[in-house]
């Protein structure tokens, strides 16, 4: 070490030795080497391997070294095991060792715990010493404005705050954009000086013998990808050989399989040149064709399995999917590419799910199927062959299950046509090498496709580390067949959406569906099952023909028709109540500061909703249900494997009359994600984990036998869509300024806990519905000439989906003076992404100084504008809004209970709704504010309608 001089409590240094660690896609890790060193020397492009600059600095010679990054919010475990190896010889690049690693972190970016756990585990891979030698280097300054950085790292909470504290409160912001300022620069080195001064001088060392056996590991790889290659390439040539004429091919057939996002579309999309299938998740099968290199060739896309759970737990319409794709491309595929992604690290139990999932189609289908890498433009200069070897013996045997036919795709380079002509040029060999053949299940005949549809296989349970219960979940529909005539019972099947379109195609005998999606079709209703196939053992090929066995048995239902019975007797089961009518209620509500307490007076047995946060309570007879909701302990679900997928709820019943829960959950139609729920019962400093009894397509249900504390957890999935909400609230501060919050959550946060929050500000009610997806940047658009400025100013916003117990503002937009609406768009992928949301806000009193004259003029206006449509009011609301209406007043305390009673007997629809109308209309201005509120956020279609702004 070169040591000039001591100064204070520092040492100045003539050398600086500096590694960059941080997350990928955002961090700022290459932005910030670059302001350090002063110029451009770092490629902004996500890297694959170390990459070593220098130069002087302050009078100092300073060597940067950036490492690739890892996923933000994702476990060590999913990290490609040439990024890990990276980070440990980064310490190798600068010897005899880096003074300092920067961790690297963007302000414009929620910090949840997610992040929190990733880089702890990432840095433990450089053993616990790294932590005495890190500094936490903030990002993007600029986006802090006024903020300092204490104040930044105090309001993101604890995740971060532990983080700071581990590193020993060891901080420094920097605004990548503003690199003129030599001084943040400076202040940086200097304060490394002052953590190597409080070192005793030293830098940080790691154990010779360690580099030296990843060195040796690495030239073994090295060398095993050499052999690979030359194995791969006389194979090849082999298989050329048999190419003539009578085998070329003109038209090629392609299936695509896979996991969920590992970029099966993009592939199809990279194969035909251009965009043919959408990105977003699909629960069908998609066919397009086009001509490619002077063929005509079909890609057929499929609906993706989770990649590291067993086929048990993939939805049998996604299973039917799979089996039914060959068929869509008569007479068969000429190969099927098995698509997997080089950025995320492949294990055992991928390999696991996707050998279940192709033998769906028979043993047959490996001697048809290439495997397929995408985002290729990961490995940087490492060889695809160098990625295998590294990635361990899961993935090798993969690779060579598929006879190592193998390509890798760089699908952000489309320009690059070579690598779709290669590849089309192995589909030849690979025909060749199967005499011209190509894929068809049937030849095999009685070891034809491993797959019957399953109604009560038993399923092994996934293991969930320290929970108190093991268990199998539900699974979805049955059927044998994919015949091209309809499905005869689909009119059961009415609002499911795209589910009951998909059932639209299949033939179920006897209409016979299984519990779990016949309770997706209906909120509350079920089918009566035929028999239990009692065999749950053997091979998937004895399972196959059992289950046939059992199919041949059942009789066609005919009991499919749900009859709701109005009242039940209190003495009925569970299960028989599962057929009650609902019946939904406005809680009592009592606020204190920010929490709100609610009390459900329940006045006989049966079903009733709460309105307010979606629960469900079946009641074996009359009682009072108080609930609230309360803060996730994180840390009592650690050891579980599970993650919060709801609000936590307080829940008592003095009489003991609750005996079961039917909890709101956020999932999509399609149920990629519905058979990772579960229920959470905490009780003191212990959690236990239980199965739903059933899962409907809005809730989950659960038997329970005492009260205290519920609420819904799932498996950590990486890559989760789930449906979300947009939460505008307009904030003003008087004339001239106006902010407008904007909120996005998932769609089981209550509103009215947000609202909570909110106070003060005012909730404008909006379309709020959207599909969010972990893992994904969002930003937020509108048009510039009515805003003054949109916060964050990142380009891309990871969204933190929290259950509290604050809700922040996501983003804030700065409104001009004169704004009377805003459009908005919430955009995927960042600014040139796809649209996942878009709403019109109105923004009432924005331009009206003070609050009380802002209050009045509202409420003067909406009392004008209820008498002038009174009329058609009174034609056009529906019944259902009209008591929706009546619970509000009642809460808002615009009507007494007696006055609502008095409205709700009256039978006609029009009459009852005149009367709610006349009434609220002699209650003044301020009431007629708050019915024109409600109405607005109950039917915004009718709102339009009558002309309301």
């Amino acid at each position: 070490m070169i040591v000039d001089a001591p100064r204070g409590d520092s040492l100045h240094l003539a050398e600086l030795r500096i590694v960059l660690l941080g997350y990928r896609g955002g961090s700022g890790k290459s932005s910030a080497g670059n302001t350090i060193l002063g110029r451009e020397e770092f490629d902004l492009k996500t890297t694959a391997q170390c990459v070593k600059r220098q130069g002087e600095v302050a009078g100092r010679q300073v060597t940067v070294v950036d490492t690739p990054g890892w996923w933000k919010n994702l476990p060590v475990e999913y990290t490609p095991e040439l990024v890990k190896q990276e980070i440990l010889l980064s310490v190798s690049l600068c010897t005899p060792g880096p003074h300092t690693f920067l961790l690297v972190i963007s302000v414009g970016f929620l910090y949840t715990e997610e992040d929190r756990r990733a880089v702890e585990e990432h840095l433990t891979l450089l053993s616990e010493t790294v932590w005495s030698h890190t500094i936490v280097l903030f990002t993007r300054g600029d986006f802090l404005g006024d903020t300092t950085i204490e104040q930044h790292i105090e309001s993101e909470g604890k995740a971060l705050q532990w983080l700071v504290e581990k590193c020993g409160n060891r901080y420094h912001v920097f605004n990548n954009e503003n690199r003129g300022d030599v001084t943040q620069v400076t202040e940086l080195l200097e304060k490394i000086e002052e953590m190597v001064a409080g070192n005793r001088g030293g830098h940080y060392e790691i154990k010779r013998e360690l580099l030296e056996k990843i060195e040796v590991w690495k030239r073994k790889k090295e060398d095993k990808a050499k052999q690979l290659c030359m194995k791969v390439k006389k194979q090849r040539e082999i298989h050329r050989t048999f190419i003539g004429d009578s085998l070329y091919l003109s038209e090629l057939r392609i299936v695509l399989l896979g996991s969920r996002d590992a970029g099966k579309s993009s592939a199809g999309n990279t194969i035909l040149g251009r965009e043919e299938f959408d990105l977003r998740t699909a629960p069908q099968c998609l066919k397009r064709q086009g001509e490619v290199a002077g063929r005509q060739v079909t890609v057929v896309d499929t609906p993706g399995w989770w990649k590291n759970l067993p086929v048990e737990y993939t939805p049998e319409l996604v299973k039917q999917e799979i089996v039914f794709s060959v068929s869509l491309c008569p007479p068969g595929p000429h190969t099927l590419f098995l698509v997997i992604r080089v950025d995320v690290s492949f294990k055992e139990e991928e390999t696991n799910a996707a050998e279940d999932h192709l033998e769906l189609l028979s043993e047959r289908v490996w001697s048809h199927t290439i495997v397929l890498f995408t985002h290729g433009d990961c490995l940087g200069d490492t060889t695809i062959e160098q990625h295998i070897q590294r990635e361990g013996k899961a993935l090798q045997w993969l690779v060579e299950k598929c006879g190592n036919r193998f390509h890798v795709l760089n699908n952000n380079n489309r320009g690059d046509v070579t690598q779709v002509t290669v590849l089309l040029e192995k589909i030849d060999e690979l025909v060749a090498a199967n005499s011209g053949d190509v894929f068809y299940p049937e030849r095999d005949g009685d070891e034809g496709i491993n797959w019957i549809p399953e109604e009560m296989w038993e399923k092994p349970s996934l293991p969930l580390k320290g929970a108190h219960s093991m268990y199998p979940l539900p699974l979805s529909m049955s059927g044998d067949s994919r015949p091209e005539t309809g499905y005869d019972g689909s009119d059961q099947m009415s609002g499911v959406g795209s589910v009951a379109e998909s059932l639209q195609r299949l033939e179920v005998p006897g209409d016979d569906i299984s519990d779990t999606q016949s309770l997706r079709s209906s909120a509350y209703g079920s089918h009566t099952l035929g028999p239990v196939c009692e065999h749950h053992s053997g091979s998937k090929i004895s399972r196959a023909t059992s289950s046939l066995d059992c199919m041949r048995q059942k009789t066609p239902n005919t009991s499919g028709t749900l009859k709701p019975e109005s009242e039940p007797s209190s003495t009925s089961t569970p299960e028989e109540h599962t057929l009650t009518v609902v019946t939904k209620l406005t809680p009592e509500t009592s606020t204190e500061f920010t929490e709100t307490s609610c009390r459900l007076q329940c006045s006989h047995a049966g079903l009733f909703q709460c309105s307010l946060t979606g629960l469900v309570f079946l009641m074996e007879g009359e009682g009072e249900v108080l609930y609230r909701t309360v803060q996730w302990d994180e840390s009592l679900l650690h050891s579980t494997g599970q993650t919060p997928a709801g609000p936590l709820f307080s829940i008592e019943c003095p009489q003991g009359s609750v005996c079961q829960l039917h909890l709101p959950h956020c999932e999509i139609l399609s149920g990629e994600g519905l058979d990772s729920l579960s229920v959470a019962h905490v009780t003191g400093d212990s959690v236990e984990v239980l199965p739903p009894l059933r899962v409907t397509d809005t809730h989950v249900v659960v038997n329970i036998t005492d009260l205290s504390l519920w609420g819904l957890v799932r498996m950590f999935l990486p890559f989760l869509s789930i449906k979300g909400q947009v939460l505008p609230f307009l904030q003003s501060f008087g004339h001239p300024q106006s902010v407008l919050n904007v909120i996005v959550l998932p769609s089981n946060v209550p509103l009215n806990e947000v609202k909570q929050q909110q106070t003060g500000n005012t909730y404008i009610p909006v379309c709020s519905d959207c599909t969010l997806s972990r893992g994904e940047n969002y930003s937020l658009s509108c048009d510039l000439k009515k805003i003054q400025d949109i916060y964050p100013k990142a380009k891309r916003v990871q969204i933190y989906w929290g259950y509290g117990p604050n809700y922040h503002p996501t983003f804030q937009v700065f409104l001009n003076p004169d704004t009377e609406h805003v459009e908005l768009r919430l955009l995927e992928r960042g600014v040139d992404g796809d649209e996942v949301w878009a709403g019109r806000v109105l923004l009432p009193g924005a331009v009206l100084v003070g609050g009380d004259q802002a209050e009045n003029s509202q409420s003067d206006s909406a009392e004008k504008q209820l008498h002038s449509v009174r009329k058609d009011f009174v034609d056009r609301v529906s019944k259902s809004v009209v008591d929706d209406l009546l619970d509000g007043l009642l809460q808002q305390k615009v009507i007494n209970k007696h006055e609502m009673e008095t409205v709700k007997v009256i039978p006609e629809r029009a009459e009852k709704a005149r009367e709610v109308i006349d009434m609220v209309l002699r209650k003044g201005a301020v009431s007629c504010l708050i019915m024109k509120t409600l109405l607005v956020e109950l039917d915004p279609f009718l709102c339009t309608t009558l002309g309301f702004s």
